[in-house]
């Protein structure tokens, strides 16, 4: 199992050793995906890491409009059993983003979801320290 670990992180690292560069030119020719390229690459802001205050930490992770939603009826119902925690919401689409900003609740921080590559992930979980994560998939 150690053996496809490693060949899945040197893999994914090469891939985007290549491709970065090209991926880099587009986002300054056509300006997309360019908000929140320091989130991706795994830097958590400082500010999202200070809305943090509660224990435990739990990381909840929803790519889209629709698990946001349902994110958000799983984060009330963990409120009411464990009332202190705090949550941190990353998504992975603009408009799950905008959804899960939008949501009036405390103790709350919303991020994009690191690329998955271990230098990316790494500093992000480092930083945000979880005691938990919860992914959503629907």
């Amino acid at each position: 199992m150690l053996f496809v670990y490693v060949a899945y992180v040197l893999l994914t690292s090469l891939i985007f050793v290549v491709a970065f560069p090209f991926a880099w030119i587009y986002v300054q020719i056509t300006g997309k995906h360019s908000d929140h390229l320091a989130e991706r690459l795994g830097r958590i802001p400082r500010t999202a890491i200070a809305g943090l205050s509660g224990q435990p930490r739990v990381w909840f992770h929803a790519v889209s409009l629709g698990e946001v939603k349902v994110a958000e009826a799983v984060i009330t119902a963990l409120r009411k059993r464990i009332p202190g925690c705090a949550i941190l919401l990353s998504t992975t689409t603009k408009h799950g983003r905008e959804l899960a900003q939008s949501l009036d609740l405390e103790n709350f921080s919303v991020v994009y979801l690191p690329l998955d590559l271990v230098f990316c992930v790494r500093p992000a979980l480092s930083r945000v320290r979880p005691q938990a994560m919860v992914f959503i998939e629907t």
